[in-house]
């Protein structure tokens, strides 16, 4: 008998964003429209890597010991299983409601490896070379 892996179910994790945040509503009723769970990742989870923490099967559960302060990155937008039409649209819905979240990635196969750090390391000087050219 083979062993039946069920996907992840669709996540949005959030970094250095809470519910005392102003844009938090309008991000929980985007990703509640978009069928995601919104999760919170935080400081003490930044050694963790990308798979497991959006619960994806058969993702490592090595971890860096890490504690990063909570402020380190600019808040980030991490999206695991949503298909591109509903992406659009969530992106669409947050740009309309004013959220910031500078940060902002979909999960892939390669980056689902890495530590939640790395991630948000990656994202910050992406964003700092488009804002940057030439630096």
């Amino acid at each position: 008998m083979k062993a039946r892996i069920h996907p992840a179910a669709p996540i949005a994790l959030v970094w250095n964003f809470t519910p005392e945040t102003s844009g938090w509503p309008a991000l929980a009723a985007a990703c509640k429209e978009a069928g995601l769970e919104l999760r919170q990742v935080g400081s003490a989870e930044a050694g963790v890597n990308v798979g497991r923490l959006c619960g994806i099967p058969g993702s490592s559960d090595a971890a860096l010991l890490l504690h990063l302060e909570p402020d380190a990155y600019p808040p980030a937008l991490i999206l695991y299983g949503l298909a591109e039409p509903a992406l659009d649209r969530l992106l669409a819905a947050l740009r309309g409601s004013g959220v910031r979240l500078p940060l902002k990635a979909v999960v892939t196969p390669t980056n689902q490896k890495w530590p939640l750090c790395e991630l948000l390391a990656e994202l910050t000087a992406e964003r700092q070379a488009l804002e940057n050219p030439g630096s």
